[in-house]
């Protein structure tokens, strides 16, 4: 099998118009895929550390993570990671948990004392938002700085780590402790009754 394969290669070679074809599919096929069902993305800064990428400010070492990107709005739950265009930097993707979904009220600390900070003194993510922290909440931009972002801006849900192999595994959401306070309410997405998505 794999000598026919080779075989085919060579012999497109010999048949420029019919190698130009073959390259073409494969780059829409790539690119769709890349669209539409998966991503693989490095991991840098220190937001979502230990969780990932916890030796980058030692020692550089980054997560690459595969991102399932299958309409990435829908189903989104507490504790999830997810990718997203950073609303104070549209040109920019970042990572970061999801703390609370539409429906649940949110009671954010201030970094430095604990206590609870102004301007987000309690809020409630609205239908369609979702509430994000980074694992580092000493080093994160997040909802505490810019509040519950669309569900609109998510690109991808974080499904498994790849590289470096030590780390290989799925992406879990069970072991985290968020720093804001969250009040549940109106259950996993708070969809108004009759909403389909």
């Amino acid at each position: 099998m794999p000598w026919r394969l080779i075989s085919k290669t060579v012999g497109s070679f010999r048949h420029p118009g019919r190698f130009a074809w073959n390259t073409a599919v494969g780059v829409a096929l790539v690119v769709a895929a890349n669209d539409y069902l998966f991503e693989v993305q490095p991991i840098t800064g220190q937001s979502m550390s230990p969780t990932l990428s916890p030796d980058f400010h030692t020692t550089g070492s980054k997560d690459w993570i595969l991102f399932s990107k299958w309409k990435p709005w829908k189903n989104v739950e507490r504790g999830q990671l997810v990718s997203y265009w950073t609303p104070h930097d549209p040109e920019k993707i970042s990572v970061k948990r999801v703390i609370a979904v539409a429906g649940d009220t949110v009671v954010p600390k201030d970094r430095a004392s604990g206590q609870q900070r102004f301007p987000f003194a309690r809020v409630t993510v609205p239908h369609g938002h979702i509430w994000i922290e980074g694992d580092n909440w000493r080093n994160s931009k997040d909802s505490n700085d810019f509040g519950a972002i669309s569900l609109g801006l998510v690109t991808g849900k974080a499904a498994y780590i790849i590289k470096p192999w030590e780390r290989i595994g799925r992406v879990g959401s069970d072991k985290f402790k968020s720093r804001s306070t969250v009040i549940k309410g109106g259950g996993v997405g708070g969809f108004p009754a009759g909403w389909d998505g």
